[in-house]
């Protein structure tokens, strides 16, 4: 991906995603080469043609793997490619992605049934738009469908042409984390133009902490935080309200059979 060959990527992806699930090779994989990327672009290494070729190889690369769901994946070893198999081997097992349903559309709330009622929008970069779109295909691998913008839209001139219809939640992307004044002002924006819609801080730097990722979320005044690509949608899918009513709907079902 970083060196501008999405076929190749999405061939390697597939063969990871034999053993491990989209969740689990979004965030231990394709998030950890961007941010080698961010690393790269912080040291001035990344002009912006590369960049740019770097946010449409992993545009074209998520499109490739858009017919992807997120079902667990079985636990066999059946991918012979040499770098997925050690791909595979250096992440751990699904654990902390297992519990990412997958919603159907007719069982969300109302204000949840637009085309995308999901927004993922980039924070500065052309690298947090690569991440937004990578957020974006797993939400919609997850019943959630959504849409990426760019930074761009976030100028007090384009978020008042945002088009908000059907929007319940936005999720602001960051790689970045030395920008507070920008997360805070582009959380006021988006504020101002979807009063009743969620707003998650996505901050998927290196080496993060839980307790200074809160307090970014404090300072820029947004409602969520999360600090990898499957938290973020877990957070989504959490807001809907569904993954609650089913826990209810099981425990009533198991109560009725012991009863």
């Amino acid at each position: 991906m970083l060196a501008g060959d999405p076929t190749e990527a999405a061939e390697k992806a597939e063969e990871f995603l034999k053993e491990r699930s989209l969740a689990c090779y979004y965030d231990e994989v394709a998030l950890k080469g961007l941010q080698l990327a961010q690393m790269d672009a912080e040291r001035g290494a990344l002009n912006q043609e590369r960049l740019t070729k770097l946010r449409d190889a992993v545009n074209e690369f998520a499109n490739d793997l858009s017919e992807q769901d997120d079902r667990p994946a079985p636990k066999v070893r059946s991918t012979t490619d040499a770098e997925a198999s050690s791909a595979v081997e250096g992440v751990t097992e699904d654990a902390a992605y297992q519990d990412l349903p997958v919603l159907n559309k007719d069982e969300l709330p109302a204000e949840w049934q637009g085309q995308h009622p999901v927004l993922c929008v980039a924070g500065r970069s052309l690298i947090d738009e690569a991440a937004a779109i990578m957020l974006a295909q797993l939400s919609t691998a997850h019943g959630l469908a959504a849409r990426v913008e760019p930074a761009a839209a976030l100028s007090s001139t384009n978020v008042l042409r945002l088009d908000t219809a059907g929007i319940a939640i936005v999720c602001l992307v960051y790689l970045d984390a030395s920008t507070p004044a920008h997360m805070r002002y582009a959380v006021r924006r988006l504020r101002r133009r979807l009063p009743k819609a969620t707003i998650i801080l996505g901050c998927w730097m290196e080496r993060r902490e839980p307790a200074v990722l809160e307090q970014m979320r404090e300072a820029a005044k947004a409602d969520l935080a999360a600090a990898s690509l499957s938290e973020a949608v877990k957070l989504c899918i959490e807001v809907t309200g569904v993954s609650k009513t089913r826990s209810l709907e099981k425990q009533e079902f198991a109560e009725t059979t012991a009863a």
